[in-house]
């Protein structure tokens, strides 16, 4: 088991993070910040909101489901990736919830 971390990357597109569970995987990402520090700034609002039941907005129909974290006002800090079904979306949603608030920062920029 690993600590849950938010992991901040530099790419063709500009910063982005990963938030990465204690099992390693990959549950939550923002994408396409000019800065690193609004990519900060969005991992802050990710970890600071994300034990907020309605603040989470699922999305999708057959077999494509998904989810995004919005901060109180609106803005979309975080999505998740694609599950088969709304009970995979709500598991997923229930890690973010428990991993987001305790995870620190890997900042690899």
């Amino acid at each position: 088991m690993f600590e849950p971390k938010f992991k901040v990357y530099k790419g063709g597109e500009g910063f982005y993070y990963r938030l990465m569970s204690s099992g390693g995987v990959a549950i939550l990402s923002g994408e396409g910040y000019k800065t690193r520090e609004d990519c900060i700034r969005c991992v802050i609002l990710a970890r600071d909101f994300a034990h907020v039941d309605g603040l989470y907005k699922t999305f999708g129909g057959d077999k494509s489901w998904h989810f995004e974290l919005l901060s109180p006002w609106g803005e979309t800090v975080g999505k998740s990736h694609v599950y088969t079904t709304p009970r995979a979306v709500a598991r997923g949603i229930e890690a973010v919830k428990h991993n987001a608030p305790r995870a620190g920062i890997e900042d690899l920029s």
